[in-house]
């Protein structure tokens, strides 16, 4: 005895732009206007449009299919350079992010947060943007901005290393930490050692090394260093292993731990001097 074939249940269908057309009793491009903003309709228009939709339960276009008709998504992606966690802790990444969100949304554009190591890296690959902003002085991005540009995103890198073919928007470190040094020697401050930024990828606490140096990717530390040693000339210290309080802390015990220990310390970043 076979089974009795059970009647299946049709989920409702989905309302459609036409369907709203239709109740409003416009054109199907006049719909679209009211919901895009791209074009000119009556006020009057739009409205019965928009009370047409809320009647049938329609809430705009599909996104996905929208993407597809443009060829662009409205979300650029930020790439920071390490886990989120650290970057929240960080005050001058926090301002940025807050910048760029406003602008973004200014402009009915999404933001997508994107890490440069571990987990993110396959993110970097596969999700679906239109633009790339690089936030922060990692020396990590090299394989990231190989990625981007085979898939021909446009980018953007803020306090980072200058590659060809991205927008680079920095500060003048160099001279920031002159001042900077000068500032500290005019205390009446001559045994100065620093805490630097991590210089390479390898992101270990270390001692401020001429190999270190040689072998340095990340610009921004370079550059405050170069800057601090127009004052104090062979200027040593630690590498922190991140930028965070707790290396600065930690980075700063060694320093302290050394015989004629430094009187002051020029820092290399915001929050490892905080910790210093």
């Amino acid at each position: 005895m076979s089974a009795e074939r059970q009647p299946s249940i049709a989920e409702p269908s989905r309302p459609t732009l036409a369907d709203v057309a239709k109740r409003a009793g416009v054109s199907g491009s006049t719909a679209s206007i009211a919901f895009s903003g791209v074009g000119s309709i009556s006020a009057s228009t739009r409205e019965r449009v928009l009370q047409a939709a809320e009647e049938l339960r329609y809430f705009g276009p599909d996104p996905r299919a929208r993407s597809l008709r443009q060829g662009r998504s409205g979300i650029v992606g930020v790439v920071l350079e390490d886990r989120v966690l650290h970057s929240f802790r960080d005050p001058m990444t926090i301002a940025v992010l807050d910048g760029i969100s406003q602008t973004l949304g200014s402009e009915h554009s999404g933001l997508l947060l994107l890490t440069a190591t571990g987990v993110g890296e396959s993110s970097i690959q596969s999700a679906v943007f239109d633009a790339a902003v690089f936030l922060g002085c990692s020396p990590r991005l090299t394989r990231s901005i190989e990625v981007m540009r085979q898939r021909n995103i446009p980018m953007v890198a803020i306090e980072g290393q200058h590659f060809d073919g991205v927008l680079d928007v920095a500060l003048d470190n160099r001279e920031a930490s002159t001042r900077l040094a000068r500032l500290v020697h005019g205390l009446g401050h001559r045994r100065v050692a620093t805490v630097v930024l991590p210089t390479d990828a390898e992101r270990t606490l270390r001692p401020l090394s001429d190999e270190v140096l040689a072998q340095a990717t990340t610009a921004v530390a370079i550059d405050r260093l170069a800057g601090a040693r127009k004052v104090y000339p062979g200027l040593g210290g630690y590498v922190a292993a991140n930028s965070s309080s707790d290396d600065g802390f930690a980075a700063g015990l060694r320093l302290l731990a050394v015989p004629d220990a430094a009187a002051g310390v020029h820092g290399g970043g915001a929050l490892a001097t905080e910790g210093d």
